[in-house]
This record gives C-alpha cells, sequence and structure tokens, in this order.
C-alpha cells in the first residue's frame, strides 16, 4: 500500500489540497443500481459585500478561478484572515468576501475561501469553510460580486479535508468532498437550481468511480472524472491509464478510454481531466511513446459521449513507466518524471508546458484548436531542478497552471530552497507564456 503524502507537502504550500490518499485495492465495480437521494435545502439570505479590507502586503495570492473575463483569487488582510478578491478586466480588483457571520467559528478568521466557479463574469458561487469547523459555506452572486445570496453549505468531514465546487451552467452543479484522514466515503453533491437545493449521489466509490479523482460534468447526466494534468508530478505517482465516466447523474461510473493516434500505437497512456464549454469537449491525454511524451488533444461536439481523433503536441517531459503498480483507484502503471502541465482555456485555446530533465521549461500554445502552435522559453519562472528523491526541495514546482485564453495564464511555483521556507507565487503571462510577473492586486471602489 501507499499513500500518496507526497503531493500534498507541496500543493499545501500553494494553498491550493491536492489529493492525498492510500489505497491498496483496486476500482469497485458494480451493476447499475437506484440510488436513493438526498436533498439539503435552507433559508435563502441575500448579503452585500463585507466591509473593505487592506490586502497584506507580505500577502500571498491562490488562484480560485480564472475564466474568460472573471478571475476570482483568495488573500491574506492585514488583520491575517483570508480576503477575497474579483476582477473583470485583469486590472481593476475588488475586494468581494460576503457580509456573512459564522455559524461556528473557533478561531479569529470567520471563513476562508477555497473554491469558486463562475459561468460568466457576473453569475458565479465561491465556498469557504465556516471559521475553524468542518462546515462550508456557499454563496452565489449574478452580479460580479456587489451581493451574495447563502446557499446550502456542506462540509469536509475532517480536519483535513476540503470540498470544491464546479457549474456547467448558470443552473447544473456539483459539490465534491475530499475528507483527507476520514474513514468514511466522500460526500458528492448535485443541484439543478443553481445551488438552492443539493441532491447527494452517495459514494463514487460504491458506482464504479474514484473517489479521490475530481470531476466535471457536461449537463447534468454526463460527466467525466480523472487527475488534472495541471501541476508538476516529479515523483512515481501519476494519473490513470483511463479516466471514469457517467451517463446517468453519477449513479454508476465506467472507465473511459480513447483510441491513441497510428503513430503512438503501444505507448502507455495518462488521462488528464476535460473541460466542457457548452456541448463542446477537450480531453487531454499524455503519452509515453519510448524517449517521446507527447500530448494529445481530444474534441467532443456531444457533451463528451464520443471523442475525435486527437492533436498531438510533443513536449521536453521526461516520463517513463516503471516496474511498479501505483495501486491508486485500479491503476496498473506507475511512472517517474515531470508530467506535462496543461490548461484548456476554451474550444480551441490549449497551453502545455513541458519540462525536460535539466529543467528547461517549453510553453506551446494554440489558439486554432492545434492547426497552429507557439512555442517559447519563458523568462519570469523560478528555476527547477527535477529530482525523484522523495521529500526533496520543490523550488519551482509548477501546483497550478489556469488559463483564460491564448495569451493570458496564471501559474502558482514553489519558491525557496528547503520546504521549511517554501510558499507559492502567483504568477500571470499575457504574452503566451513568454514572460511570467507577480499579479498585483490593486482595488479599486
Amino acid at each position: 500500500m501507499r499513500c500518496r503524502t507526497r503531493r500534498l507537502a507541496a500543493s499545501v504550500l500553494a494553498g491550493v489540497i491536492f489529493l492525498v490518499a492510500c489505497s491498496s485495492g483496486g476500482v469497485k465495480q458494480s451493476a447499475a443500481t437506484t440510488v436513493s437521494l438526498s436533498t439539503t435545502t435552507a433559508a435563502r439570505s441575500t448579503t452585500t459585500t463585507s466591509p473593505r479590507t487592506t490586502l497584506a502586503a507580505s500577502s500571498r495570492l491562490f488562484p480560485l478561478f480564472l475564466g474568460q473575463g472573471v478571475g476570482v483569487v483568495a488573500g491574506t488582510s492585514v488583520a491575517g484572515c483570508p480576503s477575497l478578491y474579483l476582477t473583470t478586466d485583469f486590472v481593476r480588483w475588488r475586494n468581494v468576501p460576503p457580509a456573512i457571520t459564522p455559524s461556528r467559528s473557533l478561531g479569529p478568521c470567520p471563513y476562508g475561501w477555497d473554491s469558486a466557479s463562475f459561468v460568466s463574469p457576473q453569475d458565479g458561487w465561491v465556498l469557504g469553510r465556516d471559521g475553524a469547523s468542518t462546515d462550508t459555506v456557499l454563496f452565489h452572486t449574478v452580479d460580479a460580486g456587489r451581493t451574495w445570496t447563502r446557499e446550502p453549505g456542506g462540509g469536509t468531514l475532517s480536519n483535513g479535508g476540503y470540498e470544491v465546487i464546479g457549474f456547467a451552467n448558470a443552473d447544473i452543479g456539483w459539490r465534491q468532498q475530499f475528507a483527507i484522514g476520514a474513514s468514511q466515503s466522500y460526500t458528492f453533491e448535485m443541484t439543478t437550481d443553481a445551488g438552492s437545493t443539493w441532491s447527494s449521489i452517495g459514494s463514487v466509490d460504491d458506482h464504479g468511480g474514484c473517489q479521490f479523482a475530481s470531476t466535471v460534468f457536461a449537463n447534468r447526466q454526463i460527466g467525466v472524472a480523472a487527475y488534472p494534468l495541471t501541476y508538476d508530478d516529479p515523483f512515481n505517482f501519476a494519473p490513470t491509464p483511463w479516466a471514469w465516466q457517467t451517463t446517468d447523474g453519477g449513479n454508476t461510473w465506467k472507465r473511459l478510454t480513447v483510441q491513441p493516434p497510428t503513430s503512438l500505437t503501444g505507448s502507455s497512456a495518462f488521462y488528464g481531466l476535460p473541460s466542457f464549454f457548452g456541448s463542446v469537449g477537450v480531453l487531454p491525454v499524455a503519452f509515453v511513446h519510448g524517449s517521446q511524451t507527447v500530448v494529445g488533444f481530444y474534441r467532443s461536439n456531444d457533451d463528451g459521449v464520443t471523442w475525435s481523433r486527437p492533436v498531438v503536441v510533443p513536449t521536453q517531459s521526461t516520463l517513463f513507466p516503471t516496474g511498479g503498480t501505483d495501486g491508486f483507484c485500479g491503476n496498473t502503471t506507475d511512472v517517474a518524471g515531470d508530467f506535462p502541465v496543461v490548461a484548456i482555456a476554451g474550444p480551441q485555446s490549449w497551453w502545455v508546458i513541458g519540462t525536460s530533465r535539466t529543467g528547461t521549461r517549453t510553453i506551446s500554445v494554440t489558439a486554432d484548436g492545434g492547426r497552429s502552435w507557439t512555442m517559447v522559453t519563458p523568462t519570469g519562472l523560478p528555476a527547477y531542478t527535477p529530482t525523484i528523491q522523495e521529500y526533496a526541495s520543490q523550488e519551482g514546482f509548477i501546483t497550478s497552471l489556469s488559463a483564460s485564453s491564448g495569451t493570458r495564464a496564471w501559474i502558482t511555483v514553489i519558491e525557496g530552497k528547503s520546504l521549511e521556507s517554501q510558499s507559492a507565487q502567483l504568477l500571470q503571462t499575457t504574452d503566451s507564456g513568454r514572460t511570467w510577473s507577480p499579479i498585483k492586486v490593486t482595488t479599486s471602489p
């Protein structure tokens, strides 16, 4: 049995918790079953934005959401408590945390923000931890954070756990629990009324899926779960050689695989998490073929039911399968090296960061669905030396990558020589990855 604890060390530094889990068995497969749904409702109340706070000069910014026309980050105020900032022009920012009173505050700060999802620059949701408890709070805005409506919250189940949210459109969304350290199964919920009510789907593991994998839905029925290819993985743990798909709203899950290009027949495949833009989906898959690592982008025009032949882009990443097995959610393949880091900004705009054995980064970007690519060697990113040593210094380690177009992207990168002194810095590019600089939050009325 192997514990995926090393990934947590880097992700905590970034303010973004990824997945930590131990597994000694395969995925539980089950026949199609009818799942009883429990519905959560709560009184809805509308609040304004809380009084403005000043961002601490030394505050680190953590990305919560970056999409077309909107960006949301969390920071720390001079009082040492979390703040929430939103921009719709990427020049001026507004401090927009809802004015709320925590129901069970066990610490000096009433809440901390962990996740956000927006379907337009005006319409979005933010989820946070209620004080120091395991409860979560959920708020919905339709005016870019000027006012908020409180919706039913959830829970993390454990002190080390967290929740994430996502929305396919203005009505359909999901809330996924990662109860790190808990002995119980993680919960998964769906909403069809913009978060006013939530229905529990039950344990994903009990219905053929993997509760440790992140999930995205194209509509109420069709969803895909996988490990995002949005961060480096210098250790011997990998995304799985398949994704999981549901076509009945999460009641049952099955493994999803796609046909590799003819030139990559026999290669090892590692599936990333797709992104959906209406009915159009884009699925990234990393292929390891001998000494070559490439990323294939598959496109779907029917909510992910079928996937077309991929557009393939080579990378400098150095991955190679090992003789061991991961054993995580049925994963039969272990791998060493550095994964390519992928961001999907839209149906036609995709980013890939590759890392060579010497730590050299290259960034490839397309804005036309792979018909043409720009490839640059970036400046402004901390140096990175690949290693397979456990708990080694992770300076330069990418903990998240997100993009909103073929020119704009955000990245969080670890700074510091030792684990004790390291923290994550949020950087931005507006020239397709050529240059990167820290994001500066300048608030405006």
